[in-house]
Order: C-alpha cells, then sequence, then structure tokens
C-alpha cells in the first residue's frame, strides 16, 4: 500500500480547488465558445431536441456532463443557461470527482492528480470540451485514487469501483492505457496484489463483452484502422505529428518535458529502475502508437485530447512520489513554484481563446450578414468559406442555431456549410426541414422553447459578397 504519510502540506489541497475554481471561471467567460463549437454544439443540440442523453459511437460516460443541460432543459431554462450549464459540466464532473475523493474516501494524493490533469497538458482542449477520453481518464484516476490509498475496501465501494470500471471501458477505447499504466504503478507501489488482478480481470470480461458481443461502432472502427499504421513505426521521427508535438513541447505542454525530467531524475537517484523504465516505456509507446496512427498531423484540438493521457504517466509518479520525498523546507519552496507554472497555465489557457473567439465573431458576422435576405435558412460550399478559422463545417447547422437563437428561440438562422463534392440539391429543397449533415429534421419536432423555425421556404445559396472577411 502506498503510504501518505509525509503528504501533509495542507495547501496542496487549496492548489487543487484552486484550480477547478479557476477554471470554472474561465468556462463561463467562454461558454460560447466552447458550445457553440463542432462536437460540443451537436450533441447538445441532440439533448435538447431529444429531450435526453445524446451518446455517440457507444460512449456511455457522456452521460456525466449532458445531465447537467439535460436538466437544465427539463427546469426549462433559457438557452443561454443550458450552454453555460453544459459548459461549467465539464468542470463540475471532476469537480464532484475530485470532492468524493477528498471528503468522502479521504483520499489526500489523487485530488491534486485529477486538478492537475486538467490544466497540465490543456491549450485547446479546454475550448474542444467534449472529447469523452477525457472523461475516462477523470473515471481512472479516481478509480486508482481509491485502489492506491485505501487501507481497506469493502464489498460497497467493490460495487462502485466494478460501476466506475465499467464507465471507463465503455467511454473509450483508448482508456484501457492509462488503466494499464496506473495498474502497474500501483504493482510497483505495494498494493494489495489480489486488488491489481481482480481489477485485471473485470477490465478484460468488459472489452471481451464490449468488442466480442457488442457491434463496434463506425467511429471507433475506423480509429482502430488507423492503428495498421503501427508496421511504419520506425518513420515515428519523421512523422509530420511527431515534429509538431515536439514543437508544442515548447509552446504549449512546456510543463511535461519538466516534470518528465523531474521524476526520470529522482527514480534514477534512487535506483528505482522498475517505475523509471515504467514511465519511458508508457510515454514512448504512447507517443508511438498515437503518432503512428495520425502521421499527417490532425489539427492540434484533435490530438491534445489524446496527449493528455501523457499526463497521467507524469503526475502519478510526481505526486506519489517526487512530491512526498521532499523535506519540509523543499516542499515550502517547490510548492511556490508549482503555484507560479500553474497560474502561467491558467494564463495560457485563457489566452488561448483568441482563435476560438475570433472564430465565433465570424460566424456571427455571417449571421449578421443574412439578415438583410429574406428567410433564415442557408446555404455555402465549404470551399467559400475560411476553413482554417472555421476548423471544420459539418457543425456549421447547429453552431449557428445556437448562435441565433440563445437571445430568442424566434430569433433562429440557420447555415449549413456543406461539401461541394456532395450534390445537395435535393435537400435545399425541403421547405420544412432542418438540414443537418446527418438526418433533416421536421419542423414539428423541433422544440419550440428553444427553436422556433417558422420558414417554410427553400434554402437559399449565400452569395459569396455576403461571406465576411476573417476578423483581424
Amino acid at each position: 500500500m502506498t503510504s501518505t504519510a509525509s503528504f501533509n502540506h495542507k495547501h496542496y489541497s487549496y492548489l487543487g480547488l484552486g484550480i477547478f475554481l479557476l477554471l470554472g471561471v474561465l468556462a463561463v467567460l467562454f461558454y460560447v465558445e466552447r458550445v457553440a463549437f463542432m462536437d460540443a454544439s451537436y450533441q447538445l443540440f441532440m439533448v435538447i431536441y431529444q429531450g435526453g442523453f445524446a451518446i455517440q459511437s457507444g460512449r456511455f460516460g457522456a452521460i456525466s456532463t449532458q445531465i447537467f443541460p439535460l436538466l437544465a432543459t427539463k427546469l426549462g431554462a433559457s438557452l443561454k443557461m443550458v450552454m453555460l450549464s453544459y459548459s461549467l459540466s465539464f468542470i463540475a464532473f471532476p469537480l464532484v470527482l475530485y470532492f468524493w475523493l477528498k471528503r468522502g474516501f479521504r483520499i489526500q494524493i489523487m485530488p491534486l492528480c485529477l486538478a492537475l490533469f486538467y490544466v497540465l497538458m490543456v491549450s485547446h482542449t479546454f475550448y474542444w470540451i467534449q472529447s469523452e477520453l477525457i472523461q475516462a481518464c477523470a473515471l481512472n484516476l479516481f478509480f486508482w485514487g481509491i485502489v492506491l490509498e485505501r487501507k481497506t475496501i469493502s464489498k460497497g465501494i467493490y460495487i462502485l469501483l466494478i460501476l466506475v470500471l465499467s464507465g471507463i471501458v465503455f467511454t473509450h477505447p483508448l482508456a484501457f492505457i492509462p488503466f494499464l499504466f496506473c495498474l502497474s504503478f500501483s504493482f510497483f507501489s505495494g498494493v494489495n496484489k489480489q486488488v491489481l488482478y481482480l481489477s485485471i480481470i473485470i477490465v478484460v470480461l468488459l472489452m471481451i463483452v464490449k468488442y466480442g458481443f457488442l457491434p463496434i461502432q463506425s467511429y471507433d472502427a475506423a480509429s482502430l484502422t488507423n492503428g495498421k499504421n503501427l508496421i511504419h513505426f520506425y518513420k515515428f521521427f519523421s512523422f509530420i505529428s511527431t515534429k509538431r508535438f515536439f514543437k508544442y513541447c515548447l509552446t504549449d505542454y512546456y510543463l511535461f518535458p519538466i516534470l518528465l525530467t523531474c521524476i526520470s531524475w529522482f527514480y534514477y537517484s534512487q535506483r528505482d529502475w522498475a517505475k523509471l523504465s515504467l514511465v519511458w516505456l508508457f510515454v514512448l509507446g504512447y507517443l508511438v502508437l498515437v503518432h503512428s496512427s495520425y502521421p499527417w498531423g490532425p489539427p492540434q484540438f484533435h490530438m491534445e485530447s489524446f496527449y493528455q493521457i501523457l499526463s497521467i504517466f507524469v503526475l502519478l509518479p510526481f505526486c506519489y512520489d517526487f512530491i512526498p520525498n521532499l523535506s519540509r523546507q523543499h516542499n515550502r519552496s517547490f510548492l511556490f513554484l508549482v503555484i507560479l507554472l500553474l497560474s502561467f497555465r491558467m494564463v495560457h489557457i485563457g489566452l488561448e481563446h483568441q482563435p476560438y473567439t475570433k472564430r465565433l465573431h465570424w460566424m456571427q458576422a455571417l449571421l449578421d450578414q443574412t439578415e438583410q435576405l429574406p428567410g433564415t435558412k442557408f446555404a455555402i460550399a465549404e470551399t467559400d468559406v475560411p476553413i482554417e478559422l472555421v476548423k471544420n463545417g459539418w457543425a456549421s447547422p447547429f453552431e449557428t442555431i445556437l448562435l441565433s437563437a440563445i437571445e430568442n428561440p424566434d430569433s433562429i438562422r440557420s447555415v449549413f456549410i456543406y461539401n461541394k463534392d456532395v450534390d445537395i440539391t435535393s435537400k435545399l429543397s425541403k421547405k420544412s426541414h432542418l438540414l443537418t449533415p446527418f438526418s433533416d429534421i421536421p419542423y414539428e419536432s423541433l422544440p419550440d422553447a428553444y427553436f422556433n423555425l417558422q420558414d417554410t421556404g427553400t434554402y437559399q445559396i449565400l452569395d459569396l459578397q455576403l461571406i465576411p472577411s476573417v476578423p483581424q
């Protein structure tokens, strides 16, 4: 069992809580940037439209965040408050886990790990919020906090842990990797082996059920197909994604190499070869896996959700081994340094809003341009918009609906940014349907309290002169 006796500096507790409070403030300030953006806009729209959870690709962990806007709609809250609740839900969920660990189970160290996980390698994922992988990692840390620090585990806690394991497995395919790291770290930290063996058996059984008896969702199947690129692992340093990652470590993820260096030096000085090898094996192995699967280098906001797993590989050694072994004098000095570095991280995350705010301003300008035209439904080809700014056009119907209806459900306007290579002539002629990239939604099925769309004309192709310029 890992000892926490030397981890007695109460200010570390305040540090974790302070992180979540500051993230909550940022989530309020930039709630529109976070919610009216790609997947989040689609999922929130579907929650409102269906009046229930909108689970994508069988990733049931999304319930943990969607329950907040769903309850808001049941209470009759305005669209603005629903969007605000959705933005805050991604802070509230780990904060609930934080208090449950700290107050419910009296766990000392893992709450700090959980808080640091949400800032260490976070820049763009603060604005691309809906990644279920992040939610699975939070559940993973919650699980291992109990296993690492509880002296005894009752039958009731075992049942809870099994439910948490189910949430981890059924939330994201990559969740098994941080689980396996934490399992290995716990093994070398003296945790009861019976608990570890039971955990891996349950996870394997759950994965057999998920992949052996249930249909694999198309999105996950496509992601698994990317794994075939592992045969080209020897090209690791030539991948665009690898070169970009090294750049990101200088501009965004600078704390990751710092912590990796600290714990590597610590384990080397302690001659703890097992944990030193464990950390580097997972860091290098995981980077090879991710970059071999995405060698072309997708946008950073997408790759960052994968990179956040790396923070777990350094946070557990940092919080469980490095900090508790500092002397009292060094502990206080080091705490001040940590607070200083995390302050920079908070400022960094806040400043990262700029491209997303610029994107938001362009979308709003586009909606403003349509006000001079009759009708409220419009379409434009993806090749005619600044795609570097927009990021991706598929979610534009949901983004523009939320932006236009935020003040009044009667002011709803929709702009459908479509792929020019796809013939949508038949779709544009639909007069009483809301066009989306997936299915076209009839007006009568839309909740009037949020989306009161009355325009029964056909969709209009926007003139290029009405496309706003990119804001400076």
